[in-house]
Formats: C-alpha cells, structure tokens, sequence
C-alpha cells in the first residue's frame, strides 16, 4: 500500500465539537452562579430594608416616651437625693465656682460663650462622636454644654439653667484669667523662649517687631512652596513640634510648650529655680495629669506669644489667625487619637514633665537643629500627609518607647483618671477637671482676710507693690464646701491690659512703656449675692441655642488645612 507523507492529518471532527460543548456547558455555569448570586444579593437587600424599618419605628417609639416622661410633673424627691442650690451665693460658694471656672480655662477652653448657659443639661444620645461634634456650630454647643454640667458640681446645676448672672459672671471669670495667665506669660517670654538666643530682649518688648522678625515669623508660620510667602497652617507650626522638626512624632513636644505650661501651673521661678511655689495653681490643684484641652492652651499661647497680635482673642486682628478654630483643631486631633501608641507617649512625657526637673532626653539643644533649607523641605510637605499619618499610626516604633518613669506617670485607663493615690511633690490628678477632694486644706495654717473683694482695676502711674508671679492668690482646689479657701488681702497678677473684658486700653507692653494695670484680687468671682432668676422671654432650647454666633468652628480635616495668609510679606 502505498504512503503519501506529505498529507495533512486528519483531525476528529468529534473532538472539535466536544470543545464546544464544554464552553457552552461552562457558559451555563457561570450564568447559574450569576443568577444565585444576584438572587443572594436581593434578599440580603431585602432584609436590611427590612431591619432599617424596625430600627425607624425603635426611634419613633423612643422619641414618643421620652417626650412623655419628660412632660410628666416630678411628684417625689426620693429619686434626686441632692438639693437644688438657691442662693443667696456664700463667700466660700463663690470661690468654688471661681476656681471651676479657672480651671475650665486652663483645662477645657480658654474661651466660653454665654450661649452654653440657660438650657437644661443635653440627652447623652445628643453628644456626636468626636469627629463630628467640631464640624457643626450647634453640636460644638450641645458638647460645650454637657462639659459645663460635668464640671460644675450639681448643687449648682440649678444655676446654669436657670440663672442669667451665673453665666455672664462664669465667663467674666475664664475672660478674666486667660487674661491673667497672658499678661505674665507675655512678661517672662524672653525666659520662655531661652533656647532661642536669637530672639533678643527687644522683640520681647515691642509687638510690631516681632511681626518685622524673621526668628519669630518661622517659628509660627510656613512658607508656601508656590509662592515663596510665609503662612500659616495649624498643623504646619513648627513651634508646636519638637526642635521645630515639622513631624509627626514629634507634634506636640516642643520645650516651649512644656516652659508654658510650668509658668502657667507654677509660675516663672519654676523654670528659673525648679521649685514650686506653694500657693501656686499646680500645687494648689494638685495636678499630676494634663488634658488634650491644656496641651492645645499651650500651643496658641506659644503661637501669639511670638505673633505681633496684642489682645488675645479669638481671632488676631493683625495676623488673621483664628486662634479658636486653631485650639479646636488642635484638641479634637487630639482626643481623635488619644489612644493610638503615638499619643499615649505624648500624654506620659507630659504627665512625666509635670515632675519639675524632669529633662526630655530625646533630643539635643536649639543649636543643633537642622539648616533652614533642610526645615523648609520639609515644611512644604502638606498638611493632608500629617493627618494621614495620625490616621493610619504610620510611625517608627523606635520613636514611641517609654521609659519606666513614663510608664509610672500613664493613667492606667484614660487620661483624665486621677491617680489613687499622690506624694506632696507630685500633685493628684484632675481628673474630669472638677472633682471635689475631700483631702485636707493645704493652706489652712494661712492668715486670710475674711471679707470677699470685688474686682477693683485702677491705672497708676506708679509700678505696682512687688508681688511674686507664682503666688497670685488663685483659688485652692474644689474641697468639700467647708473648706474652701477665704480671700487673700495682697494684690493679685496684673492684668493683661488690653483683653476686652478688662476696662482699659493698656496694651500688653504697658510695663515698660506706659501705665500699669493694678488688678486687685482679680481672681474674686464676681456672682452678686442676691441672683434675679433668667428671664424665660419665652425662648425654647433650641431658640436659645440658635442665637449663637460666637462659637468657635474646626477647621474640617476633610478639605485639608486652608492657609490663611499672615499681613508680613
């Protein structure tokens, strides 16, 4: 039989129709699963719409008995066993409300409107969640309320719904020491800010020049990297970050913050001498702990001790630095990460620098710092990547270990839990700020006058009586009422002279230029003894709360920082 190599082979037409089939059969497969799938899908959807009206009647229901609870008359007291204060106000609730108040500036906000006043305490279900409670006007409010009512011990509670005066006169006060506070930070700014010999003792003097200095000028603002102009972005201050290395895990550890905060608690010979001045704020409060309000305090007042703006507002006039939306921003970042490892070591290096002596040991001095060229690399890095990187906790773990003394000095739960127990040299924790110790008077072997002054302001011409800064006569902690502390009869701090609250145009370098502001016991709450009860005027809660037009607002992290341009060119 002959062979015919060069022949084609012949392939099966039966396997070439088995491989269609196997595509089509495949193609039903997938079509099934598809089918099961989008079946799948529609009842899972099915099934939540259902959920979210049940979850809609739930609310409906709620929202109807907690109206009739809250229409029902109150026909027993066994269930509210504290009685409602009604004044006449006493000399020794005075100076419990006056340091509440003291220490709500310090610990909470140094700013307050009168707004947060005159409404009944906020639902829980009322307080949104910290990222969102600075983003609204009116819930910034609600949260601001809640904070007053748990400040407040609540024999006065009756007092912050129903009694006009006690507001205005609790804001007079935190006016009153927030200008306190400034006036002598700005008067020992030169010892505040030693690690900087090249802002010399003249820019210290003078508020315009500093807005002509290029030291302080770089110290709070930023240079845009398109047009070379200086600017200034909340989370790009290098003042508020550690040997001004604009960073993430050094935000908030700059020794100048730790130096305000030792003047602000224990005056300035805490930081010439390293000793605490036994009627000082820290040492009367007993402070071991600080809060996320105090750390943000301590970065605006850092920012405008170096700024050419001279009243501190809420807003700088010269600068246009918002300084309330500046501290909001600080302190909701603050309490939004509080628990990330980042911000635990943050809150133990200055629960540990509470200790006076104790030294940072993670960096070198001023002089070592990097060139201004290698700084402003870095600078022009954008807001945006410093709150990622709080987001996400994309830190060097090298840079988060703590030492045992650190350790010692974390609350073992949060960061606003006192501590059991406390030695004299260490002060007891705040806490939520106000609590009332039932510990004995550490002033109690003190000769005091008995009579309440007033606030008396007078202009001399003539300096005041020497008076030691640290020892201005603020109040001792909140003890139980019988213990409150009497009136001093020596001076208090002077005044800074150009807040808006004090009656006077004194600017705040009256001390060498001008006349000085004589505050005598400044510190005084000033609630007259016989208060008129608030006048309703018919307003609802929700009318009262929409009259606000002074609180202040966050900037949203959700578009970034806007730069808001400084009036130095």
């Amino acid at each position: 039989m002959a062979h015919r190599p060069n022949a084609a082979p012949v392939v099966p037409t039966r396997g070439a129709a088995g491989s269609r089939g196997f595509a089509v059969q495949a193609v039903s497969i997938t079509n099934s699963h598809d089918a099961r799938l989008q079946s799948g899908l529609l009842h899972v959807q099915a099934e939540l719409d259902a959920v979210g009206k049940d979850n809609a009647t739930l609310r409906q229901e709620n929202a109807m008995l907690k109206a009739k609870v809250n229409t029902q008359p109150s026909t027993s007291t066994r269930n509210n066993a504290r009685v409602l204060f009604s004044g006449p106000l006493t000399i020794k609730s005075k100076k419990e409300l006056q340091s509440i108040a003291n220490r709500w500036m310090y610990f909470e906000s140094p700013w307050l409107s009168q707004s947060v006043f005159g409404s009944p305490r906020p639902d829980p279900f009322d307080i949104l969640s910290v990222k969102e409670r600075y983003e609204d006007e009116a819930a910034l409010l609600t949260y601001l309320t809640e904070l007053v009512y748990q400040n407040v011990p609540p024999k006065f509670h009756n007092l912050i719904e129903n009694f006009e005066s006690f507001g205005s006169d609790f804001v007079k006060q935190v006016k009153n020491q927030r200008s306190v506070t400034m006036f002598k930070l700005h008067s020992n700014a030169s010892l505040i800010f030693s690690r900087y010999p090249n802002i010399t003792a003249d820019l210290w003097s003078s508020a315009e020049s500093r807005g002509d200095s290029e030291e302080c000028c770089r110290l709070y603002l930023t240079e845009d990297e398109e047009t070379g102009d200086l600017v200034f972005n909340p989370l790009l201050v290098p003042i508020i970050y550690a040997r001004d290395d604009v960073g993430i895990d050094g935000i908030f550890q700059n020794e100048v913050l730790f130096s305000i905060r030792i003047c602000t608690l224990y005056g300035p010979t805490a930081i010439r001498d390293g000793k605490i001045a036994q009627h000082s704020l820290g040492a009367k409060w007993r402070t071991k702990s600080v809060t996320a309000g105090f750390i943000a305090w301590t970065c605006i007042a850092a920012i405008h001790l170096l700024s050419h703006d001279s009243p501190f507002e809420e807003y700088g006039k010269k600068t246009g630095i918002n300084y309330g939306d500046t501290f909001n921003e600080y302190k909701q970042r603050i309490e939004v990460h509080q628990d990330s490892a980042l911000f635990r070591s943050i809150f133990a290096k200055w629960n540990q620098r509470l200790k006076l002596g104790a030294e940072d040991t993670s960096g070198a001095s001023i002089e070592g710092a990097d060139s201004d060229a290698n700084r402003r690399r870095r600078v022009n890095a954008r807001a945006a990547s410093i709150d990622a990187a709080l987001a996400s906790n994309a830190l060097d773990h090298s840079s988060l270990r703590i030492s045992s003394n650190d350790r010692q000095a974390m609350p073992s739960t949060s960061f606003g839990t006192p501590a059991p127990e406390s030695s004299p040299e260490n002060v007891l924790s705040l806490g939520s700020i106000i609590s009332l110790n039932q510990g004995t008077d550490d002033d109690q072997d003190d000769e005091f006058n008995e009579e309440l002054n007033s606030i008396i302001v007078s202009i001399s011409d003539d300096p005041p009586p020497p008076v030691h800064t640290s020892s201005h006569g603020t109040p001792e902690p909140l003890q139980s009422i019988d213990e409150i502390e009497p009136t001093r009869a020596t001076p208090s701090e002077t005044a800074h002279a150009s807040e808006p609250d004090v009656p006077t145009d004194v600017n705040t370098d009256s001390e060498a230029n001008g006349p000085v502001l004589v505050t005598m016991a400044l510190n005084e709450f000033t609630l007259s003894d016989d208060i008129p009860p608030r006048r309703n005027n018919g307003r609802s809660k929700g009318a009262q709360r929409g009259s606000t037009k002074s609180i202040a607002r966050a900037t949203k992290a959700k578009e970034g920082v806007a730069l808001c341009h400084s009036s130095r060119k």
